[in-house]
Formats: structure tokens, sequence, C-alpha cells
């Protein structure tokens, strides 16, 4: 959910499963500074349902380069990965039946 008031917005994420830490904060700054350029100020936070909590960051417009820095690297990855249509299997937690791909070595019925 975004809210946009004047020169501040708000972007928050409702979250079901285990607190833990994460860049995608950032990464939701990144593109709301994208999306609305009248923004000069964002706060983010993780919404935890279960726990009843939030976790949140707040990002002005100059913490853009340090942003996109962090994550222009995964990109560069991924564009190669896309151009030569490669995609080496990586075991993670939706290995356990949620990966939709049955025929990786990591993947295991639910």
């Amino acid at each position: 959910m975004i809210i946009v008031a004047g020169k501040k917005a708000i972007n928050l994420d409702y979250k079901t499963g285990k607190r833990k830490p994460t860049e995608q904060l950032a990464l939701y700054a990144g593109y709301t500074f994208a999306h609305f350029p009248e923004v000069e100020e964002v706060e983010t936070g993780f919404v935890w349902l279960k726990d009843k909590k939030i976790d949140k960051e707040k990002f002005t417009r100059e913490d853009i380069p340090k942003i996109w820095q962090e994550f222009l690297p995964r990109v560069i990855k991924l564009e190669s990965a896309y151009e030569r249509d490669s995609w080496p299997c990586k075991p993670s937690g939706l290995c356990k039946g949620w990966c939709p791909v049955k025929t990786c070595d990591y993947y295991k019925d639910k």
C-alpha cells in the first residue's frame, strides 16, 4: 500500500511470515521515488500481522544512488541470464513444493 501526501510517502507491505531482515524496504523506496517524482521522503515498512509489529525505514531522495547501487548488480545478472536463457538451479525455501520447476535437483514435494 502506498500513500502519497505532497512530498512525503509511506509504502507498507503486509507480511504473514516470520520477521527477518531484508533489503526489500530499500527497493520499495527506490521504486516509490521513481514513480512519484514529487516525493522527497518515503517511509517504508513491513506490517507483521502475526506479531502485530511494524519494521520501518526512512529514505530521502539523496539515498537513491545508494539504493540502486545495491540492486543494479543483481539486475545485470538477471538480464544476462535472460539473454542467455541460463537459469542455474539454486536451493531456497521454495524448493519444498513451492517452486514450479519440478525438474530441478533441489525440488521436493510438500
